[in-house]
């Protein structure tokens, strides 16, 4: 069941609520939602380009699905949909990347003056 709930304020509660996260675009950079979906220990489907597959290893933490594939998608929705402990194994995979590659320490900050 999808809702299309327009602008909300409380995100994370909804996305708690969520089992399953996706984002299907051309191009993005880093997305935020697929890391705060991360964060919550939701597995993913997201088109890949720009920085998605930084957060995302194809099958193994999430499902990176090419760009305007709608049958792709619909497909790898089925499988989560029907697969319990695959939708756990991504989940529970999730955060660790985020620990790993995307924490205060990793960051690399430089000055241009």
């Amino acid at each position: 069941r999808v809702l299309f709930l327009g602008r909300q304020e409380n995100v994370e509660s909804i996305m708690n609520i969520c089992d399953i996260g996706v984002l299907s675009t051309f191009t993005e950079g880093i997305p935020n939602v697929v890391m705060e979906f991360m964060a919550l220990s939701k597995p993913v489907i997201v088109t890949n380009g720009g920085g998605t597959s930084e957060l995302v290893v194809d099958n193994k933490t999430g499902f990176l699905i090419p760009k305007m594939s709608p049958n792709v998608l619909a497909e790898k929705l089925q499988e989560l949909i029907s697969n319990e402990d695959l939708r756990l194994l991504f989940g529970k995979k999730r955060p660790l990347i985020l620990k790993k590659n995307f924490n205060i320490k990793h960051k690399k900050i430089s000055f241009i003056y």
